[in-house]
């Protein structure tokens, strides 16, 4: 079965008329950014030295070899996105911009700089961003560091069953992990905040735009932090989201026609769990499965995160229902629940977007 491009919301903004930007803490050639602008059968063939023959956990070999451009196809993720119509693009992903295409005659980086984009990688270059130009904003060279990590060197682990406890549930004690607390992350220092990103990406698109314009903001280490047991790190970026949230929201205020939707692609491992069982008063020792992490609060408490996934190194998805939330211009237009892939039309239609673009039209458009 032949496959066929499908038509992105940012496709469709960009034909109609209307801006469209992508923000996030990972690297722009990350799967949910890189979805928006980017057609490739696997999420990492980011760069061209990775379409072929790469490996993914030092296991799987990634075969993109059918898109690259000798071949047909539109190159890897990070050469599309370097050719594409997106008006603001800000996130990591250096690394990818500074190999060279896939015919070795130019970096990625100077492809982008010849298709009209304005590159940035200084946070400061943010306040100040030409209205008349494209912007590429690179900021670290893969995601863009969490703002908080465990103090000392910490990591989530398991707890620690007596020897009695392994021959009985019921008999001896379970040591748990002992408590940790979150810290600065001194790898933030040089990096602009998802907030800061955000106030540009709004402000840039815009300014004398009366079309309007589509806005993607991602707070990514939510989930990449989760997948490495790193609390601190989830903690922290969704107090970055939050941040940005609210300069979106600030932005509604003065266009109140401005739609703002928060949601999530699926839910994580991470669970809060009582640091104190029911079970203690009943003199029962007992221990959560997988790993754990006990954080001191900022009221003095502790708080229980629970891993347990798997035992390898990097946790899995849940299937859980995720929210949708709106402000007040959704009033009326959000179902109580809704398919992920209904978002899109829920988008379309508030943009004015004709979402019966066909995936042959979309096709055709690749081959010009």
């Amino acid at each position: 079965m032949t496959s066929l491009p499908l038509t992105s919301i940012v496709e469709l903004a960009r034909q109609s008329g209307l801006k469209a930007g992508i923000v996030t803490t990972a690297s722009l050639t990350d799967a949910t950014p890189a979805s928006f602008i980017a057609k490739v059968n696997q999420r990492d063939c980011e760069a061209p030295d990775m379409m072929k023959d790469a490996l993914i956990y030092n296991r799987k070999p990634v075969d993109c070899a059918q898109h690259r451009k000798v071949s047909g196809g539109l190159g890897s993720i990070s050469e599309q996105l370097a050719a594409s119509d997106a008006n603001i693009l800000l996130g990591g992903g250096k690394q990818h911009f500074n190999k060279l295409n896939e015919e070795g005659t130019n970096t990625i980086l100077n492809q982008a700089q010849k298709h009209g984009f304005h590159v940035v990688t200084e946070p400061d270059a943010l306040d100040n961003l030409p209205d008349n130009s494209k912007v590429l904003g690179l900021f670290a060279d893969y995601n863009l560091p969490e703002r908080m990590v465990y103090s000392n060197n910490g990591d989530a682990s398991k707890p620690d069953p007596s020897l009695l406890n392994r021959l009985h549930r019921f008999l001896g004690s379970v040591a748990l992990p002992d408590v940790m607390s979150c810290s600065q992350n001194p790898d933030d220092k040089n990096t602009p905040s998802l907030q800061k990103m955000t106030r540009a990406a709004i402000k840039h698109p815009s300014q004398d735009n009366p079309r309007g314009f589509f806005l993607m903001v991602e707070s990514a280490s939510i989930d990449k932090a989760a997948h490495q047991r790193r609390a601190c790190g989830q903690i922290s970026e969704l107090q970055q989201l939050l941040e940005a949230l609210d300069e979106a929201l600030l932005f509604a205020e003065s266009h109140p026609e401005t739609l703002i939707l928060v949601t999530a692609d699926h839910g994580q491992a991470a669970q809060i769990i009582p640091d104190t069982s029911l079970f203690d008063e009943y003199d029962l020792p007992n221990k959560t499965p997988g790993f754990m992490v006990r954080l001191t609060t900022p009221e003095g408490g502790i708080m229980a995160i629970n891993y347990a996934t798997n035992t390898l190194f990097a946790e899995e998805h849940s299937g859980v229902n995720v929210p949708l939330f709106a402000n007040a211009a959704g009033a009326g237009q959000i179902p109580a629940m809704i398919t992920q892939p209904d978002i899109f039309h829920l988008m379309a239609r508030y943009l004015g977007l004709d979402p019966t673009l066909t995936t042959q039209t979309a096709l055709a458009k690749t081959k010009q």
